[in-house]
């Protein structure tokens, strides 16, 4: 019996982002992944916009993220920019989790001129 491969299949390549890659991510994060993305396959063809955002979602969360609670995180992050930013204490309410803040600059561009003010909120529902 005698085989023969007589189909060629596609080359392989490496599915990594080069080093290079990931210092100009680091180096942009302040730039929209997707222009990122757009900026590196020039030099890199291979690479996607999903590896990208992927190694971009990890290196901007370095900028921000300060515990792995979400709400801690952002007390943290809130308290470090104290010059700037107002952080309210509110009533708890039982089975309720709340954070307020305010910008200290915008306030005090707004004073005397505020009409109307609006609340944004998340919820979470649980069903059981």
């Amino acid at each position: 019996m005698c085989l023969e491969h007589s189909h060629h299949h596609v080359p392989y390549y490496l599915t990594q982002l080069p080093e290079e890659a990931h210092e100009l991510i680091k180096g942009n994060l302040w730039a929209l992944p997707s222009t990122i993305a757009a900026n590196l396959r020039s030099k890199f063809p291979h690479v996607t916009a999903q590896q990208v955002h992927s190694a971009w979602s990890v290196y901007i969360q370095g900028e921000w993220k300060r515990a792995d609670n979400q709400l801690d995180s952002a007390k943290i992050l809130l308290s470090e920019m104290s010059e700037d930013v107002d952080i309210f204490e509110l009533e708890s309410l039982d089975g309720v989790v709340a954070l307020a803040w305010g910008l200290s600059s915008v306030a005090n561009m707004l004073k005397g001129k505020i009409v109307e003010v609006a609340i944004d909120a998340t919820c979470r529902f649980l069903h059981c």
